[in-house]
């Protein structure tokens, strides 16, 4: 597929229906969404980022699951195809992580944090690793450039997201720095040796 047939494609995808959120992630999970399934994801989180619905509005389970969906390989990227597919899929991912954003995610527990960082990590090896640059053509060099531009911005909206602590660790580490600040006023000798 060329470029200019891209950009025709583009214009010629349908406007997504209201599909619930949970439909969404259903048709995600089920195997490898077609450019247009992707096209209306991202058109639904986008929707949704300009205007919420009260009514439809996506809870943040099922949002934090579409995004996972997202950003592991749906396709395999060394498809002559593959160019269009992958920039559906990062712009689908960089909109749900706005949206994550949006809603206030600031932190996501250790499993989805990990998969994430992960999934985002081998998105953006497909990307690099692959044919030459001189063994590429003009259009495949330009949507491995977009690629590149678009795995970037989900980066760095993805740096947003902290990881959770276990509520153990959060409590135990200041609390272990107070004992060990106790034993340094008890024990003045020993302050050298306190590293937390």
């Amino acid at each position: 597929m060329n470029f200019a047939m891209g950009l025709q494609l583009e214009h010629s995808i349908q406007p997504p229906s209201e599909v619930s959120w949970r439909d969404q992630l259903q048709r995600l999970r089920d195997g490898s969404p077609s450019v247009q399934e992707l096209v209306n994801v991202q058109r639904a989180i986008d929707r949704e980022c300009l205007r919420p619905s009260q009514n439809n509005s996506a809870e943040p389970g099922d949002l934090v699951q579409i995004t996972l969906c997202l950003s592991r390989q749906l396709l395999q990227w060394s498809d002559p195809e593959s160019g269009r597919y992958r920039d559906s899929q990062l712009r689908a991912l960089v909109a749900a992580l706005g949206l994550l954003h949006r809603n206030g995610l600031t932190q996501l527990t250790a499993k989805p944090y990990d998969e994430l960082r992960m999934n985002i990590a081998n998105r953006f090896i497909d990307i690099v690793d692959g044919r030459r640059r001189s063994q590429m053509s003009l259009v495949d060099r330009m949507w491995k450039a977009n690629a590149l531009y678009l795995i970037r911005l989900v980066d760095q909206y993805f740096s947003l997201i902290k990881r959770a602590q276990p509520l153990a660790d959060a409590l135990a580490i200041p609390l272990l720095g107070l004992v060990l600040d106790g034993a340094c006023i008890v024990y003045p000798h020993s302050r050298g040796f306190r590293s937390l």
